[in-house]
């Protein structure tokens, strides 16, 4: 949670220096920038939970999630005019492994499975830039969602794979990043670029009814399992390709 507050502090300082710099009813970037009028993005992402989220997750890869992350964002003023705030949406999953239990009446195998999910709209705010990188500010809210599911590897009747159970808990979750990607010439403004983006960010969720690790039980066809709560708060990094 302090990092939270901290990189939370570090962003309101820069937003307020950037706010200061620039004069947004007549912002225009220099002549060597680049303007990104919008973009779409896909990443993989590895998330850090805080403490109480990590001991009730207890991560099949150590600790953290895995997971990929997809957005993409537009100019709120189309082609009137250049803006450095661009507004979308994002997706967000992360996994956190799963545990099996075998039925000893039928003898069938089940797989649990642990996963966050968040979607919701973001704000990318693009500062002035020279340089080849192209740094952002970006925040977003919406629906978390703490899911487990408890499934086979066997076929049901519409042939896709037999759900026994599934439990998700939904609340309020929101992140605050910064990030960057790399810059495209000026020679290249009217072609469709392909970048590498990399994004630091924190994010918070409500407290969350989470199905317990190693406590699913299947018998005939049967489940049942422990509940507890947790918060869903973790810093994450994401890196991918991004198109602009």
């Amino acid at each position: 949670m302090r990092l939270g507050a901290l990189l939370l502090l570090c962003l309101l300082n820069i937003s307020w220096a950037f706010s200061q710099a620039v004069d947004l009813e007549n912002y225009a970037l220099e002549e060597t920038a680049t303007p990104v009028g919008g973009f779409f993005l896909f990443g993989l992402v590895t998330g850090f939970p805080d403490a109480q989220f990590k001991e009730a997750m207890d991560s099949n890869f150590g600790g953290p999630s895995l997971g990929f992350t997809t957005s993409f964002g537009f100019n709120p003023y189309g082609n009137r005019r250049e803006s450095p705030l661009l507004l979308g949406l994002d997706f967000t999953y992360h996994s956190f492994g799963r545990d099996q239990t075998t039925d000893p009446i039928t003898n069938v195998l089940y797989k649990t499975s642990f996963n966050h999910y968040f979607v919701g709209p973001l704000a990318r705010l693009y500062p002035i830039r020279k340089d080849k990188l192209i740094p952002f500010l970006e925040a977003t809210a919406g629906l978390s969602i703490l899911n487990s599911r408890i499934k086979t590897n066997e076929f049901d009747e519409s042939g896709e794979t037999f759900v026994l159970d599934s439990k998700s808990d939904k609340g309020f979750g929101y992140s605050i990043g910064i990030g960057f990607h790399t810059n495209r010439v000026k020679e290249d403004l009217e072609q469709l670029h392909t970048s590498f983006f990399m994004k630091l960010l924190y994010s918070w969720g409500d407290r969350s009814s989470y199905v317990k690790r190693d406590s699913v039980s299947v018998i005939d066809d049967v489940a049942s399992y422990e509940t507890g709560y947790t918060s869903t708060n973790m810093l994450q990094v994401q890196v991918g390709v991004l198109f602009y």
